[in-house]
């Protein structure tokens, strides 16, 4: 039986409604509802679904002052959003766009377009011009246009989602979810050209940089104490330095290699293309998963994004997976970068990885 069966929501209902662990709900009835935060907050909210999907609209904070939203206005902005709605009108739509008329109205407003221009003049110090124009670009294309004229005191978590969603429709995300990983693990079990197959499982496992799995060299592999370190002058240069990057090998990534060796150890190369004397090309790893039906849906660079996706979800430190990635933390000078830190922890995170990985893939 529905626990909220025979319930009627009303002020004293609502006073008496205590905090939770979780933030829950209760109905007022016809879409209307309250959301009830941990901290005791008390929000009204409208539900509805349009084009086959479920939304919410924010309506205001509950309370019975001149400065809150009580139960008889709640059911009022109820009833005006479904004849809105009635009348072909999606509210939330209706919402960002008198969001962006106001901030067109106040110039001197400082909108959302002027920040991120001034971090990209910061951000891009030291980029090449290539990288800076490409993400130029890109806030030119799928953020501006959107969200570019609000202020952005104004900005919230709803218009920044439908920001992704813009970019996502057009097929930008090309990066395969950690729901669609079996399948895709799967498919590349079968790939017939056995030395690209191991290329894709190894990136799947070590989650490096395509040209940082392309170039790799035997030589670089410490079986030993179970280890690939990257070379400095081969990693991607960052804040005007490079440095060595260590990967830990799990025991899967280590049974991977073994027949592997068997393949290309003769070789300077893990994957040697048809001249020996040279890897194979970049694009190889990404016509591969093309071939798998992957295009749009997954790159080689994909792997770092899902392996990033997965481990913060399981909650694994955040300065654990940034530095796996090799990322560098915005605050981190060259000089304090230590390519073993964490080292001990990274390993462990590496085996719970292949160890997913492998489930993942039964």
């Amino acid at each position: 039986m529905n626990p909220m069966q025979g319930f009627k929501l009303n002020t004293t209902a609502i006073r008496n409604a205590k905090a939770k662990a979780k933030p829950y709900r209760l109905s007022a009835g016809r879409g209307l509802v309250l959301l009830v935060h941990p901290n005791g907050s008390k929000y009204w909210q409208y539900r509805y679904r349009r084009r086959g999907k479920e939304h919410l609209i924010s309506i205001g904070v509950w309370g019975t002052t001149r400065d809150f939203v009580s139960l008889d206005e709640a059911f009022a902005a109820r009833e005006e959003i479904r004849a809105k709605i009635k009348h072909g009108i999606d509210p939330a739509e209706e919402k960002r766009a008198q969001k962006r008329v106001a901030a067109e109205r106040e110039g001197k407003a400082t909108t959302f377009e002027k920040v991120a221009l001034q971090w990209l003049s910061v951000w891009g110090r030291g980029k090449s011009e290539r990288t800076f124009k490409y993400q130029e670009r890109r806030l030119q294309t799928d953020i501006f246009p959107l969200i570019g004229s609000m202020p952005i005191e104004m900005v919230g978590r709803k218009d920044v989602i439908e920001v992704v969603k813009h970019i996502d429709s057009r097929g930008a995300h090309e990066m395969a979810s950690p729901k669609e990983l079996p399948e895709l693990l799967k498919k590349i079990s079968g790939y017939q050209g056995l030395l690209t197959r191991y290329a894709m499982e190894l990136m799947a496992l070590t989650f490096v940089r395509t040209s940082e799995l392309i170039q790799a060299k035997w030589s670089e592999f410490d079986f030993d104490n179970k280890r690939w370190v990257i070379p400095a002058e081969r990693m991607k240069k960052a804040k005007g330095m490079q440095a060595a990057h260590i990967v830990p090998l799990a025991t899967q990534t280590l049974m991977l290699l073994q027949q592997l060796k068997t393949i290309s150890g003769a070789s300077t190369f893990l994957f040697p293309g048809l001249d020996a004397r040279k890897p194979i090309s970049n694009n190889t790893i990404l016509m591969a998963l093309k071939n798998l039906g992957y295009k749009g849906r997954m790159t080689g660079h994909g792997f770092r994004s899902v392996a990033s996706t997965v481990l913060h979800e399981q909650g694994f430190n955040h300065l654990y997976i940034e530095r796996q990635l090799s990322h560098m933390e915005r605050d981190e000078v060259a000089a304090a970068y230590n390519y073993a830190e964490y080292l001990e922890q990274r390993t462990a995170m590496m085996q719970w990885w292949a160890d997913y990985l492998e489930e993942a893939r039964k």
